[in-house]
This record gives structure tokens, sequence and C-alpha cells, in this order.
């Protein structure tokens, strides 16, 4: 029992470094919009839960396991952590990007879901 608390503190150790991380990259530029604290982990989240719960189609038959949702958590939180070293303008043209990939993602939602 004693292994298994070790491991989770450790989880959460980690876990909460990588949100340290993003808030501050989230507080170093204006132009993020919080994207890395709540919206990349959130949004792979949400995609993930919408294809995990498909029923019918070619996705029918994905389905992921307690380890995999922790693993595409943690993976969406992760993807941003480059940034820390990432000039400013730079982000900003990667914003623009990333609105256009959150158009799209509504829309894959919204397709799935109806």
């Amino acid at each position: 029992m004693i292994n298994r608390q070790l491991i989770n503190q450790l989880e959460n150790l980690f876990e909460s470094f990588i949100k340290l991380i993003n808030t501050a990259i989230d507080d170093k530029s204006p132009y993020t919009g919080k994207h890395c604290v709540v919206g990349s982990s959130t949004y792979t989240m949400m995609l993930a839960e919408t294809v995990n719960l498909t029923g019918t189609g070619p996705l029918k038959n994905f389905h992921m396991t307690e380890k995999d949702w922790q693993k595409l958590k943690i993976a969406g939180l992760l993807h941003d952590c480059r940034k820390v070293a990432t000039l400013v303008h730079v982000i900003v043209i990667k914003l623009l990007n990333y609105i256009l990939f959150l158009t799209k993602s509504i829309r894959l939602i919204h397709v799935l879901r109806y």
C-alpha cells in the first residue's frame, strides 16, 4: 500500500509541475488565452470522450482504459511545455493556427455527436 501511495504522490507532483510550467507560459504571453492551462488538455479529453462514446461508424470499437486516459491527459498537458522558451511573436502565429484547429475540432465534435 505504501508503494502505491508513493507512486500516486509522484504522479500528482509530476502533473502539478507540468501545470506550473503551463501557468508560466500563459502568464508570459497575453495571447495564449490560458490555452496551456485549460485549453489543450481539456479539448483533448473532450474529443477523446466523444470518440470513446461513439457507438457507430469507423470509431465504434475505439475504447480507452483508465491508463490510456491518464496518458492522454499528461500528453495534453505536456504538449505546450516547449513554449516556455518560445518568443511571444512566435506564440501569436501559433495562436492563429490554434484558432483554425479549434474551429475544425468543434465541427468534428458536432458531426460525431449528431
